[in-house]
């Protein structure tokens, strides 16, 4: 059973954590369980190994699969095994979408294409500003800090941060005060980015 829980616990909340970065709008399950069995093995192995060379058996990994007694340290060791996982392949397919971004002869390691509100916003990749055209003709500029993106649902939150509310012809009105200006995707008639600095 121990063996068991040592390969299950650490996959699924790599997998479900990958998934939280990720979402698929579609998931089947025997993609499902292969990845719990990649990365719960992964997991598994980096759990035992730090239980035995770093801890010298303090983590009760070794001693729960050698006797097949569970304890709370071998528990606690597959989740904090199973986030490093999942941070790990994050890390993986961020660094591949990063990469291929870089050059047109290295779209090959592009992992897939994600949504276009997905790939405009990605931090690190685009830092451009934003400026956002509402349906009640509404009109705001700033950066998109924080932003939502489920598959499974209509609209998207975002947060624009060091915003300003322009006018039509896209003079400064005024700045708003504080964490910035909270919309959603049902609200924006267009967004356009903007490259280079802007003035504070």
């Amino acid at each position: 059973m121990s063996q068991l829980l040592a390969v299950v616990i650490p996959g699924v909340v790599a997998v479900e954590l990958f998934h939280v970065a990720y979402p698929a709008t579609r998931r089947d399950w025997l993609s499902i369980l292969l990845w719990v069995a990649v990365w719960g093995s992964v997991g598994a192995a980096a759990a035992l190994w730090f239980d035995t060379t770093v801890f010298d058996g303090a983590g009760g990994v070794a001693a729960a699969l050698a006797d097949g007694q569970l304890s709370v340290g071998f528990v606690f060791a597959l989740l904090i095994a199973g986030l490093v996982a999942g941070g790990v392949r994050i890390g993986i397919r961020t660094l591949r979408f990063l990469v291929a971004r870089s050059s047109p002869a290295l779209q090959w390691l592009r992992p897939d294409h994600p949504p276009v509100w997905v790939s405009a916003n990605m931090p690190f990749v685009n830092d451009d500003w934003a400026v956002v055209y509402l349906h009640d003709g509404a009109i705001y500029l700033g950066w998109i800090a924080q932003f939502s993106y489920d598959p499974r649902r209509q609209h998207h939150e975002f947060v624009l941060q060091d915003a300003r509310r322009l006018e039509d012809d896209l003079g400064e009105r005024y700045r708003v005060a504080g964490s910035g200006v909270y919309l959603t995707t049902g609200q924006v008639a267009r967004i356009e980015y903007w490259t280079g600095k802007i003035e504070s």
